[in-house]
């Protein structure tokens, strides 16, 4: 975990995380951090369907109450407000230290805050047990709010909650506020942060269909179908085909919407192309060739499939197959690698990743390659490219901010407009069929998810509360 110094007020408090996740939580973790000769003893429980019975625990370095008031209004006085942790003592012990510090929520944090409120007691009560701050504060004050923030409990999320409370020696002088903050699922085991802020899913899309290459128990193809009302539910569609390894690569939609197509391999054999049926998963393998394919796309009317595989040169290079005659054309055979390959929606073009002496940037050229031509690219890495259904824009993905972003670039034009604002890595871009919509792989909840971001940046959301891995394609409209 990356350590900030912003302040260097120490604060004494309990801390207690419910891991509120899909599947279960962590227990204590065993992670040491480094010291400081300036941190206050803390006591720290961990609960996932019972309270802990750990004990609070005296402090022994504490400083006078005044200066926990101080860093505690500092550290946790604002909902909306993200901090970072610095632990001064193995996670391992019953009691350890935690320095923390207001960061802003773009960069990695531990915690955003999402309640701080007053802990109902009065006056001379005595210092609650540990069971009993778990089930106030988790179950009957910040239950409520979590909800409303991400749209479910916590059980039903990919985040988790902690929660922080005065310990017994500002509890006695008079203190009793609270603050619940989400913080990553592996947080406590392995640091993993948060980026941005969290919210529930804002957007809805009502009777359509995204298909999905996700990992949960192994890699598998998901199908998520949206009700009327927005609401999804998946089905997986290669799970019958055991044999099959599917490769963690973009599936393609047939435009008729009857069929997918996606990279997978038997065991210990060569990335081969197959054909899905979405409505009843029945499967056909359409190429054999000796070496790997990938990143397969159906061509606007459905007749080819455009795909990479090793060319001549022993690099990537692309292809386009006939489904009519299984006839093969070579569109590129350079020694350079290309690959990543999406259509122009009328057919007549393709943009592609082209990577020379290991700088990626995106190009063009027409569908029979011929005319080959650089798009956008910097002094940084360029992938993913993707055309919008409406032909008048391409995504892509860009590390010229030191990590992955989202960026839009008009077909005619010049300039490009960057979509996504954090330090998390943000991949794998995708249309939605009114191309008002861009779904994308992001870490930024501490686990590699959906997400999707409005076509002008102006708003970004998780896309499913299930954290499927890798590319997603949303169906044509039909």
């Amino acid at each position: 975990m990356k350590t900030r110094a912003l302040h260097t007020l120490a604060l004494g408090i309990g801390l207690a995380l419910l891991a509120a996740a899909c599947g279960g939580g962590d227990g204590a973790a065993t992670t040491t951090a480094p010291a400081s000769t300036t941190a206050v003893t803390t006591t720290a429980a961990t609960t996932t369907t019972a309270p802990a019975t750990t004990t609070t625990a005296a402090a022994t370095t504490a400083p006078a109450v005044s200066t926990q008031y101080t860093a505690w209004i500092e550290a946790y006085g604002e909902v909306g407000e993200c901090v970072d942790l610095a632990y001064n003592a193995a996670r391992d012990d019953a009691d350890y230290s935690v320095l923390p510090t207001v960061v802003d929520c773009a960069a990695p944090h531990d915690n955003e805050v999402f309640y701080v409120g007053e802990y109902p007691a009065e006056a001379g009560a005595a210092y609650p047990s540990i069971e009993t701050f778990v089930q106030v504060v988790f179950e009957e004050i910040c239950a409520a709010p979590f909800e409303e923030r991400v749209g479910a409990g916590y059980g039903d999320v990919s985040v988790a909650a902690w929660a922080h409370w005065p310990l017994a020696d500002a509890w006695e002088a008079g203190e009793r506020t609270f603050a619940c903050a989400f913080t990553s699922l592996d947080n406590q085991a392995d640091d993993t942060p948060l980026y941005g802020t969290v919210r529930g899913p804002a957007f809805t899309f009502p009777d359509q269909v995204i298909a999905v290459i996700a990992e949960f128990n192994e890699l598998d193809m998901w199908l998520y179908r949206f009700d009327t009302a927005g609401v999804p539910a998946g089905t997986n569609l290669t799970m019958d085909r055991s044999d099959l390894e599917e490769a963690l690569q973009a599936p393609g939609w047939a435009p008729s919407g009857s069929m997918i197509v996606y990279a997978a391999s038997v065991p210990g054999g060569e990335t081969d192309l197959y054909l899905v049926d979405p409505a009843d998963g029945e499967h056909d393998w359409i190429t054999q060739t000796p070496g790997p394919e990938g990143g397969p796309e159906f061509s606007p009317d459905g007749t080819e499939v455009l795909f990479a595989a090793i060319g001549v040169e022993g690099e990537y290079d692309l292809f386009v197959l006939d489904l009519a005659t299984a006839g093969v054309t070579s569109l590129t055979d350079s020694p350079d690698r290309e690959a990543s390959a999406d259509w122009s929606p009328d057919g007549t073009r393709i943009v592609y990743r082209r990577e020379t002496g290991g700088q990626s940037d995106i190009w063009v050229m027409n569908a029979d390659g011929s005319d080959q031509r650089f798009f956008r690219g910097t002094d940084a890495d360029e992938f993913d490219p993707s055309w919008s259904p409406d032909g008048t824009r391409v995504a892509y993905i860009s590390d010229q901010t030191g990590d992955f972003e989202i960026w839009v670039a008009p077909v005619a034009g010049e300039g490009e407009t960057r979509l996504t604002f954090d330090a998390s890595d943000d991949q794998y871009p995708a249309w939605s069929p009114d191309s008002q919509f861009i779904v994308f792989n992001s870490d930024r909840y501490g686990y590699t998810g959906l997400f999707v971001v409005r076509a002008d940046g102006s708003e970004v959301s998780p896309l499913l509360w299930d954290h499927p891995l890798g590319f997603a394609q949303f169906a044509p409209a039909q």
